[in-house]
């Protein structure tokens, strides 16, 4: 999710709920500062490192893919920004039990985790409500994605394609991924810029939403795909339906 959609969504949510104008501010200002909060900060604040909700490009290019580095990852990624739907899940055909653990931690909205989040921010701080409203956000803008390395569920494949807004209705054109730290993405030409393909599972590279870089994160984009994990069947994806017109939260 984008940090201006972090910021403002969250305010006029903030202010619909009933608060103050300064108390949307700093609920706002706590779930843009989820993406922010990196071990590297906090070790400059002399603040507990374990209680990073992110890890910058360089931090995750030194993490090891060890047990205890994927734990840790998984930790920061899975609980903050691609909660996951459905713990008890798993998928259609016979596989290893490790791969099991992964599927389960597939990122979808409403979940009972997301549910319990909320009532858990229920009462407490105002940065206990920012948090909890971008675990809520980004359940949205990550779905289908896992907070953990994982080329089977995280890599985008080759059918990918965008779904534009035609006189016929939507037309489709390719979406190309290209790896290039200094290049932006080209919105206009579909060509967006992602981590570095690798062929193993517990690559780093694969954590996320990487290889589809910051796609799924734009509120305009509306996309289809053949996922791995979900035996090549076709997934569409409409961020606009998604983030504007949403009648079926209820947490209270």
């Amino acid at each position: 999710m984008n940090s201006d959609f972090h910021y403002y969504a969250t305010y006029c949510a903030a202010i619909l709920a009933g608060y103050s104008h300064e108390e949307s501010q700093d609920i706002a200002y706590s779930d843009c500062f989820v993406d922010s909060c990196c071990k590297t900060l906090l070790t400059k604040l002399k603040a507990p490192a374990a209680a990073a909700t992110t890890q910058l490009k360089l931090e995750l290019m030194d993490a090891r893919t060890d047990i205890s580095g994927l734990h840790d990852i998984t930790r920061i990624w899975s609980s903050f920004h691609f909660l996951p739907y459905d713990l008890y899940a798993e998928p259609s055909k016979r596989c290893s039990k490790r791969y099991k653990a992964k599927y389960r931690l597939i990122c979808n909205p409403n979940s009972e985790l997301v549910k319990d989040t909320v009532k858990l921010a229920r009462g407490k701080s105002l940065q206990a409500a920012g948090v909890a409203m971008h675990v809520l956000c980004d359940t949205w803008a990550h779905r289908y994605f896992a907070g953990t390395p994982s080329l089977v569920i995280n890599n985008p494949y080759n059918r990918f394609v965008e779904l534009l807004p035609g006189e016929n209705g939507f037309e489709e054109r390719k979406i190309t991924f290209r790896h290039s730290a200094s290049a932006p993405d080209d919105l206009e030409h579909s060509i967006y810029t992602s981590s570095l393909y690798s062929n193993s599972e517990n690559s780093i590279m694969n954590l996320g939403h990487g290889r589809a870089g910051h796609l799924p994160d734009y509120s305009f984009i509306r996309y289809k795909y053949l996922p791995a994990w979900g035996n090549y069947e076709e997934i569409v994806k409409d961020n606009p339906s998604d983030f504007i017109v949403n009648d079926n939260n209820n947490f209270t």
